[in-house]
């Protein structure tokens, strides 16, 4: 099948990918999206999701284009497929190159939409596990991966959160006002910031708590009630638990994203923007969430919060599952339900304040009287405050770019302490220069760190395309945020401004370009081998020298006119 232009992909382009007895229908309206059938005794049963990131994530790459890809997942957010269709990066734009991006592109298949991914070097390998899949990079094209990977989860991560709504909406018919007000004003753009935590970390944080009571404590609180010795089982085992509750307000993002899959998250959070807190609770004891009226139960609790003077209602979702973290993992009770509900205060009035302790109060109760027609409630209280809360207050999630500066830290250390070499090399030039030998020694060691580490390994190569990507971005109103993807090529770039000021373009051209330096020291090894040297007429060179001004200008001005001419 012939790649199809970005952003244009026909159904016969997916029904080529997926033909009979597979079915493809009709690009969904809230999304671009191609859902692929297949037939069961029951009729069409969805099996796939297809479509571009270009239509739902366009990250720029390189150059300030966004790189399209055709990515594929399955019902469940598994990825099945992902490929390049089209990029303008300018070094991958060989079929070697193109190959490259689809080997890094393809390292997302069998893992699903909930996974963390991190982007390691081109070095690493693959390596997958239930809570974080960490991919190798790819050599030279380090902002390109962090391009694709945020195409390729954030679009899939939209195409998930839709999937979750239209099933939510198929099975609740709009399930309350709660549910329908998420679907309406689910967010997007930038997302909360946190830390990956395991179950016993958020545990030991407080940011989620567990509230367990045992039989021998129920039983000593029905002491002198009518439901007094009316829980059989209790007497028999009196260590055993009775209620047994993990409970966390999951709008905290520290809290929520580490605990729930993705779409559950946008869920919550979207309820968080318009005031309402979500608990949520994983109850596995005996003793489970109900309400006293349930003439069929023979025991239950019931859970209240007040805050200051004010009472709070819990009204609860119609929703089910949504964990991360399965029971398995960590330490909750294997039958448990997971529930959430919203808190809203009992009459108009200010909404609970995270950041001040909660009192929580738990009515235990049980049936009693003849035939069980009575019933006898019993209370427990608790607070529930969170240790150092405002350090967990909702913030915007650190840039992409500045992700970058962390990772690459040691590199631009490395990179900062030979410009300073570098600096005070050139500020002492009478010293640096005070014999033959002395210069020579430092700029064939200096000229081979920029050659090994700066052009090989930290491929910091300043280039033309970055001049052109700002200009045709500035053009189009678009943001130069992209440049900043690149942290040795912004430290290099911004030494080069300032020390062009000071002693000319001789800095960079003469010390920090890679490709000057590989030059230079061929020169000096085929000298040192004896091999003959051609040497250019002093106005042969002079007028070559001066051609490269004139591609430079021709390419700055054709970046204001159009794109495709730049490339080209």
């Amino acid at each position: 099948m012939a790649a199809p232009q970005a952003g244009t992909l026909k159904k016969a382009d997916v029904q080529a990918l997926y033909p009979p007895p597979l079915v493809v229908g009709e690009k969904l309206a809230q999304l671009p999206v191609w859902p692929v059938f297949r037939r069961g005794d029951g009729g069409l049963i969805l099996q796939n999701h297809v479509f571009e990131t270009i239509d739902l994530e366009p990250a720029p790459g390189y150059v300030g284009k966004p790189i399209n890809l055709l990515v594929v997942t399955d019902a469940s957010g598994v990825f099945v497929a992902s490929r390049v269709i089209t990029h303008n990066e300018p070094i991958f734009r060989t079929v070697p190159g193109t190959a490259l991006l689809n080997e890094f592109s393809q390292q997302y298949v069998g893992i699903t939409v909930q996974q963390p991914v991190q982007v390691l070097g081109y070095r690493a390998q693959r390596n997958v596990s239930p809570n974080m899949a960490t991919f190798h990079g790819v050599l030279a094209g380090t902002v390109t991966a962090m391009a694709i990977d945020r195409s390729i989860m954030e679009s899939a991560a939209q195409v998930a959160q839709m999937a979750q709504m239209t099933q939510m909406s198929q099975l609740q018919q709009g399930g309350g006002e709660a549910a329908a007000s998420a679907k309406a004003k689910a967010p997007s753009g930038a997302d909360d910031r946190y830390q990956r935590n395991g179950f016993n970390g958020l545990a030991a944080a407080k940011l989620i708590q567990r509230w367990a009571i045992d039989n021998r404590d129920m039983e000593r609180a029905y002491q002198g009630t009518p439901g007094a010795g009316r829980d059989a089982q209790a007497l028999i085992r009196p260590q055993a638990t009775a209620v047994d509750m993990w409970l966390s307000f999951v709008g905290l993002p520290q809290a929520g994203r580490n605990l729930l899959q993705a779409p559950r998250w946008w869920e919550v959070r979207a309820l968080r923007e318009q005031g309402q807190p979500v608990l949520m609770v994983l109850d596995g004891g005996r003793y489970s969430l109900t309400s006293p009226t349930a003439s069929s139960l023979q025991r239950g609790v019931d859970l209240q919060l007040r805050q200051g003077e004010s009472n709070f209602v819990l009204t609860e979702l119609p929703w089910r599952q949504g964990l991360r973290m399965s029971g398995t993992h960590s330490g909750v009770a294997l039958d448990s339900a997971t529930r959430y509900f919203t808190v809203k205060p009992v009459v108009d009035g200010a909404g609970l304040d995270l950041y001040r302790p909660v009192q929580m109060t738990l009515g235990a109760w049980r049936r009693s009287g003849e035939n069980g027609a009575e019933i006898t409630a019993v209370k427990f209280q608790r607070e529930f405050s969170i240790p150092n809360v405002s350090a967990y207050a909702p913030a915007a999630e650190t840039p992409r770019w500045l992700e970058a500066f962390y990772q690459r830290s040691i590199e631009l250390a490395v990179l900062a302490v030979a410009l300073l070499m570098l600096t005070v090399a050139l500020i002492a030039q009478r010293h640096t220069a005070g014999t033959r030998r002395r210069l020579q020694v430092f700029r064939v060691a200096f000229l081979t760190f920029t050659l090994a580490f700066i052009g090989w390994y930290a491929q910091g190569q300043l280039t033309i395309v970055s001049i052109t990507a700002a200009i045709e971005a500035l053009m189009a109103g678009s943001s130069l945020e992209f440049l900043l993807a690149d942290p040795m090529a912004v430290l290099l770039w911004g030494f080069t401004f300032v020390t062009l000021v000071v002693w000319g373009r001789g800095t960079f051209c003469g010390w920090l370009c890679p490709f000057g330096a590989l030059q230079e020291l061929l020169a000096l090894g085929a000298r040192a081998l004896g091999l003959a040297q051609k040497r250019f007429r002093v106005r042969t060179d002079l007028l070559l020298k001066r051609v490269k001004y004139v591609v430079l200008l021709v390419l700055v001005g054709v970046a204001t006119v159009s794109s495709a001419w730049t490339e080209v």
